[in-house]
């Protein structure tokens, strides 16, 4: 059987080994991350920023000064919760509209 070589699948740029990673990465997307958490963290500030690219979502409901909700969860948990529900939503419309009109005949 064949073997596996893995300086075979090394990229060299110049003495400089790239690796998948690195070549399939966006610099500039890694960059914003690194900047919203820098953003995110800093101690200086009074109140955290909602950052977009960050690993933390905020969501804050205030009603005449008063904080009524204050809501924290990753960005992960977020984009999948929105996701199922964006998916759902259309099947459980065709369903009642389905139920509906099978109820009709």
């Amino acid at each position: 059987a064949g073997t596996y070589d893995p300086e075979a699948h090394e990229i060299r740029d110049r003495d400089r080994v790239v690796s998948a990673e690195s070549i399939y990465e966006n610099q500039k997307i890694r960059d914003l991350v690194i900047k919203a958490e820098m953003e995110r963290s800093d101690f200086r500030r009074k109140t955290q920023p909602n950052v977009f690219f960050g690993h933390d979502k905020r969501y804050t409901l205030r009603l005449f000064g008063r904080t009524l909700i204050d809501l924290k969860t990753d960005t992960l948990s977020l984009n999948g919760t929105m996701i199922v529900l964006w998916i759902q939503l259309p099947l459980l419309i065709v369903w009642l509209v389905l139920r509906r009109q099978l109820r009709k005949v």
